[in-house]
């Protein structure tokens, strides 16, 4: 960024490393991943990510609606589990959530970027008087999250790092929806209207289950 401050985001980190497995076939995160999605028979690993914060530098993230950069998929029916690799607090850049946004719809609807726009949403939707709650963690908690929860974070002013490794999963109903597809960057092979599979979307719950 402009003013010095840096977030580091590496996306798709299992398939550069297979110890990366222990995290995305771990039968708990994916159970409670199942239950978050209606009880889907199925979860499938949308994709994954390290966030990673350095101290002093590390950068905001603007509060914003998973589901907005997710639209060719057919249903915003997909959670995330952030995962602690260090103490995650309000000095360090913690994310906040707004409890209960997830019942508002899809309320983004365009991208932003700058540190200037970081509370845009939150105060787009002023009028149902969003709550920021922080999610402090410590190594090894584990929180989750609907894709269309408001979430964000601010600066990592503490003398320490602030990591995290992302898991979006899928539940089995998902479809593609090529009209929203502009990038074209998830490694999606189906056709338009087609449930999202492959290769690049493992099943990662129940265990055992083939691809």
């Amino acid at each position: 960024r402009k003013n010095g401050l840096l977030t580091t985001q590496l996306q798709q980190l299992h398939l550069a490393d297979p110890r990366i497995g222990d995290f995305l076939f771990h039968p708990k995160l994916g159970a409670i991943a199942a239950a978050l999605m209606m009880d889907t028979p199925e979860v499938r690993l949308w994709h994954d990510q390290i966030v990673y914060k350095p101290p002093h530098v590390g950068g905001p993230v603007a509060f914003h609606q998973d589901y907005f950069y997710w639209r060719h998929l057919s249903a915003p029916d997909m959670v995330s589990a952030w995962c602690a690799l260090s103490r995650s607090d309000e000095l360090s850049g913690c994310m906040y959530v707004v409890p209960g946004s997830h019942h508002w719809g899809l309320v983004e609807n365009r991208y932003r970027h700058e540190d200037s726009e970081l509370e845009f949403i939150l105060n787009s939707c002023a009028d149902r008087n969003p709550r920021k709650v922080p999610l402090v963690l410590e190594p090894t908690d584990v929180s989750f999250h609907h894709a269309l929860t408001i979430h964000g974070s601010y600066q990592n002013e503490s003398d320490h790092d602030r990591l995290g490794y992302v898991l979006h999963y899928l539940p089995s109903h998902i479809r593609y929806v090529e009209e929203f597809d502009d990038l074209k960057q998830d490694g999606v092979t189906v056709r338009d209207g087609e449930l999202i599979r492959g290769k690049n979307f493992q099943v990662v719950w129940p265990p055992h289950s083939a691809n």
